[in-house]
C-alpha cells in the first residue's frame, strides 16, 4: 500500500524514541508549532534536527504525549511511529509475521501490516485534513 492524499503510510519502529515525521507527510498533523529539536542520529551516523512538532490523528484514548510527533525535514524514507511512545502511554503492541496491533484498555486502537518488500510494519494514518 502506498501513501495517498487521504492516507500516509508510516513505519512502526521499536527503536525510535519518538514519532518522527517527514516534512512531506506533515499535512495530516494538527497544532503544528515551530520548536527546534530534538536532534536524531540516523543509521549512517549523520544527524538531523526537527524544526517543529504536531499532533498525529491517532485514537482518542491516547494522551497528548502519545500523539506528538517531531517533524524532521531531512527524514527521507518514511515517517516513523514510535512503538515505545505508544507503550509508555499504556498500550500493548503485538507483532507477528503479518500484522501489527496496538491495544489500549483492551480495545484495538491501531493496526498495520508487514510490508513484504522491506519486512517492516506499515501503519496507515488517515489524513483528517483532506476532504473525501
Amino acid at each position: 500500500m502506498e501513501s495517498t492524499p487521504n492516507t500516509i503510510i508510516a513505519k512502526g519502529d521499536s527503536g525510535a524514541t519518538s514519532h518522527y515525521w517527514r516534512d512531506q507527510d506533515k499535512q495530516c498533523l494538527k497544532n503544528i508549532e515551530i520548536t527546534p529539536g530534538p536532534t536524531v542520529t540516523l543509521p549512517n551516523n549523520t544527524t538531523i534536527t526537527s524544526t517543529a512538532r504536531g499532533r498525529l490523528p491517532l485514537h482518542d484514548s491516547l494522551s497528548r504525549e502519545a500523539t506528538t510527533a517531531a517533524i524532521l525535514p531531512n527524514l527521507q524514507s518514511s515517517s516513523l511511529i514510535s512503538l515505545g511512545q505508544l507503550c509508555d502511554d499504556g498500550c500493548k503492541v503485538l507483532l507477528d509475521e503479518k500484522s501489527l496491533f496496538v491495544v489500549k484498555n483492551e480495545a484495538l486502537i491501531m493496526e498495520g501490516f508487514r510490508n513484504k518488500g522491506d519486512r517492516l510494519w506499515d501503519i496507515p494514518i488517515q489524513n483528517p485534513n483532506i476532504l473525501k
